[in-house]
């Protein structure tokens, strides 16, 4: 959360480029600090979480700032479609360098990954601008185009972040669980599977690596389809941005169930099972153009601070998850795992279920709370510039969809 809180009040850029500092130094150090003391690692470890913490709401900050409203939900799901391709390259590649002669072994995957890590801070630091005023090369047609359709005024004093408001908002609330459906889904694949491909499926640590990885090169190509189809839905006006996020989103959940079911009915075949995980991380990239992008629909003002506030609380499943597995599968038997998969079912189906019913991809009111000029207006002129307001973002829909 304080990613989103210090992206929305001082800008983005800083905490972009300090949250990956922290995650690359510590990735370097974590080798040193394994080999020292279990403290040192568990520490290491705490402040490579608070870096790489930081960098979700830092991303959306900027997207709200950069992305147009009527092409947002298709360039965020693009930028996302990132994740799965890391996901793809560091998959194939751990494995690699981990068995490979003459590298070191697994400390050398921190080096590496550390040192891209601190040559991508600096790629960022040179190259990365917080919004289109005050960058120095695009043209002026490009910067005026931008600044009319990100759905906030860059010039204006930045509102205070309405607590109370979002904390009493039911789509906040349905967002936020809809955040740890997706979580712990993205947990099944990156900390989970590997290990009932392991002990279950009997794979080694090589074939492990690849097909633990196999599946987020479905999950990109699922996302971007997903946010072009959204964009395309929106501008002929089939569909509002608010049924896409919720279809979306629906879509992963249920396609990601059906899959983990599938996983459950294969047993110990090797071939099926993992047919059955592809398919459910795949369609698990639908909430990427669903929940996980809500919050720039939802507030533009103050997205940093929802996806900040979400992704907390949707972390939660990053640690629960795993520790719930070592406490059901002591045995590593088959029986004990399809507990597991059942758990995630129940948990992603009602996670899809509620997102629909109560969350929201339309302008929250408190996106744009009322500042001291506006609260000394008489409520006559309250009333008129309400009702002008409204007109206007009917027009801005509109154009939008």
């Amino acid at each position: 959360m304080p990613g989103g809180l210090l992206s929305d009040r001082y800008g983005a850029k800083s905490v972009v480029v300090a949250g990956l500092l922290i995650s690359s130094i510590s990735h370097i150090l974590s080798p040193v600090s394994a080999w020292s003391s279990s403290y040192l690692m568990i520490a290491i470890q705490f402040f490579r979480g608070i870096g790489q913490g930081l960098l979700p709401p830092a991303h959306f900050v900027i997207a709200s700032n950069w992305y147009p409203s009527n092409e947002r939900g298709f360039l965020n799901s693009f930028a996302i479609c990132g994740l799965a391709v890391g996901a793809v390259v560091s998959g194939f590649s751990t494995g690699a360098i981990i068995t490979t002669p003459g590298l070191g072994g697994w400390p050398s995957v921190y080096y590496i990954y550390g040192g891209l890590g601190l040559v991508l801070c600096l790629f960022i630091q040179l190259f990365l601008h917080e919004n289109p005023r005050v960058h120095p090369n695009i043209s002026e047609g490009e910067r005026e185009y931008i600044l009319q359709h990100i759905g906030k005024d860059l010039t204006k004093k930045r509102p205070p972040i309405p607590w109370k408001s979002i904390f009493t908002s039911g789509p906040v609330y349905a967002m936020m669980f809809a955040t740890f459906g997706q979580l712990w889904a993205s947990t099944q694949l990156l900390s989970v599977h590997p290990i009932f491909l392991s002990t279950i499926l009997h794979f080694p640590i090589r074939a492990n690596g690849f097909l633990t990885s196999f599946p987020f090169i479905f999950q990109a190509i699922v996302t971007f389809t997903a946010s072009f189809v959204s964009k395309w839905l929106n501008a002929r006006n089939y569909v509002s941005v608010d049924k896409v996020r919720k279809g979306c989103n629906l879509v992963g959940c249920l396609g990601y169930s059906l899959g983990i079911l599938g996983v459950y009915f294969a047993g110990c075949d090797r071939i099926l099972s993992n047919v059955f995980i592809v398919i459910a991380m795949s369609l698990i990239g639908f909430p990427f153009a669903g929940c996980m992008i809500v919050s720039c629909d939802m507030a533009p003002n103050f997205a940093g601070t929802l996806l900040g506030i979400s992704c907390t609380f949707g972390s939660i499943a990053s640690f629960l998850f795993p520790i719930l597995v070592g406490i059901m599968t002591k045995n590593q038997t088959l029986e004990e795992w399809n507990q597991i998969f059942f758990i995630s079912i129940a948990l992603l189906i009602a996670s899809g279920i509620i997102f629909c019913m109560f969350g929201s991809a339309e302008v929250q009111p408190w996106n744009s709370p009322p500042t001291d000029e506006t609260d000394k207006k008489s409520p006559q002129e309250s009333k008129e510039k309400n009702q002008i307001g409204e007109i206007m973002k009917s027009i801005e829909i509109s154009n939008n969809l």
